[in-house]
């Protein structure tokens, strides 16, 4: 919560509006908010590998369960992967642990999804 010209507003995430942050606000400001460790995770992940590894790097990812896409693109990046984990942890280990494992991977770049539009 801030203030501006006396007044208090609330801060809340981009394409949400206040109604939608309120709960989470609450809780937050309760102290009583635990992210559901349930709750899966899901995101994208931009990856830049050394020139000329792209199907091999795909092949190798499309293996581990969370992965479950992966494309070639150009841009900025090399590939692109749209991953779902059972929570933050596994989404950390898939990452730090498995991904960052493979020697032709060079830099990985996670945007946690917030929300799905279908």
């Amino acid at each position: 919560m801030s203030r501006r010209n006396g007044q208090s507003w609330q801060r809340t995430p981009l394409g949400c509006s206040a109604s939608d942050a309120l709960p989470l606000t609450l809780k937050l400001a309760a102290g009583a908010y635990v992210p559901d460790a349930a709750m899966s995770a899901k995101a994208y992940i931009m990856i830049n590998v050394k020139t000329g590894t792209e199907d091999e790097v795909c092949e190798k990812v499309l293996k581990f369960s969370e992965v479950e896409e992966a494309a070639a693109i150009y841009g900025e990046y090399d590939l692109i992967l749209k991953v779902e984990a059972k929570d933050m942890n596994r989404l950390d280990k898939l990452i730090v642990d498995r991904l960052r494992a493979i020697p032709d991977i060079l830099l990985t770049a996670t945007m946690l999804i917030a929300k799905e539009y279908k």
